[in-house]
């Protein structure tokens, strides 16, 4: 009986010492999202508080106005970042959860531009979105932001100013498409396959100085695995890059 109750105590402690893992593991992964996604919008808001700064006395008012609303834009973005945080973090005891729904990915792209805008605008570059008809996935919207968020900026990060990074939408049978392709320094096959590593948190400075976690393709990655999707890359030194993004299709109107 002494030896029955000790073996179901080994494997009490076992069982807490795994949920133990997972709830850290949990809270790694949290914070590495909050320190990498809240720095798109505060890069924004710091570069053009600084243009304002230094040059409101030249500026017209009409370009003033402008670069006002570009800091509403990315205060804004931040704002919703920090409020998923907090629900996400208020979860973190039972990990990360997935609550798919029905939404057209063309208009969540649209609003993912539209808080990229600024930081393309101060590396001089182009934003564009081919988005054809409506385009309606199952999957969690709030993970999607992110996961797009995370593939566009890191294209701008590693895009020389004057180039651009373009978004395509599509679908292919029940499955739904989403390019984002860059024409910047692009990446070697070895590259491609370390980026992919489940555990690669390899961190590269960008064209101008930016700096990153090297954790942003990783949780790209886990949150697509978490909504039943999946990433491929495609690039070339020199070229630049495309990551095709797939998600599950849906019918639902």
């Amino acid at each position: 009986m002494q030896l029955l109750e000790l073996r179901r105590a080994v494997h009490q402690l076992d069982q807490t010492s795994q949920e133990l893992r997972i709830s850290n593991a949990s809270k790694d992964r949290l914070l590495s999202i909050l320190s990498h996604d809240l720095k798109t919008p505060f890069i924004g808001l710091v570069g053009l508080s600084q243009m304002i700064s230094e040059n409101w006395q030249e500026m017209p008012r009409k370009e003033i106005k402008e670069l006002a609303d570009d800091l509403a834009t990315s205060a804004e973005s931040g704002l919703r970042l920090v409020e998923k945080m907090l629900e996400w973090a208020m979860l973190e005891g039972k990990g990360f959860t997935s609550g798919p729904t029905h939404f057209d990915l063309r208009l969540l792209l649209e609003d993912v531009q539209s808080t990229l805008a600024s930081v393309a605008k101060q590396k001089g570059m182009d934003l564009i979105i081919h988005s054809g008809p409506p385009s309606r996935v199952h999957a969690d919207a709030d993970m999607c932001r992110s996961l797009f968020q995370n593939l566009v900026s890191n294209a701008l990060k590693f895009t020389p100013p004057g180039g651009s990074v373009s978004i395509a939408l599509f679908a292919e049978g029940d499955v739904v498409q989403c390019e984002v392709r860059d024409t910047g320094l692009g990446m070697s096959p070895g590259r491609v396959k370390q980026l992919l590593a489940a555990n690669s948190t390899h961190s590269t400075d960008g064209t101008s100085g930016e700096k990153g976690t090297g954790l942003g393709l990783v949780l790209c990655k886990q949150m697509l695995e978490r909504n039943r999707g999946s990433l491929s890359i495609t690039s070339e030194p020199g070229r630049g890059s495309i990551f095709k993004v797939s998600l599950p299709g849906s019918k639902d109107t």
